[in-house]
């Protein structure tokens, strides 16, 4: 399902759009609970390789994408590359929101 609203997406709006970066998330979300961490990953790194390019380095999406290439790090058990991750995610939130939010 998602597979397919990503090609509905990128016939709508091109492939380099926000909206193909979300959907990238998206099925990104989904195989990870699946257990599919390669592929979770790879589409992580595609989300976040458009949000960066489309949004900035510094934008609230960008963040989001670090927290969950995090969590499957933290997932995989590979502790140290995960805190890396979780570590520029609060690095943009903190600059983005502030440090009392």
């Amino acid at each position: 399902l998602y597979e397919k609203a990503l090609a509905m997406t990128k016939a709508a709006f091109g492939e380099q759009h926000v909206d193909v970066a979300t959907a990238y998330n998206n099925m990104a979300v989904v195989l990870e609970v699946q257990g599919e961490l390669d592929r979770a990953m790879e589409l992580y790194e595609k989300a976040l390789a458009l949000r960066k390019a489309l949004l900035g380095d510094q934008h609230i999406h960008v963040a989001q994408t670090y927290v969950n290439m995090g969590g499957v790090l933290k997932t995989r058990g590979e502790l140290d590359g995960a805190m890396e991750f979780f570590e520029q995610a609060l690095v943009i939130q903190k600059a983005a929101l502030g440090d009392q939010h």
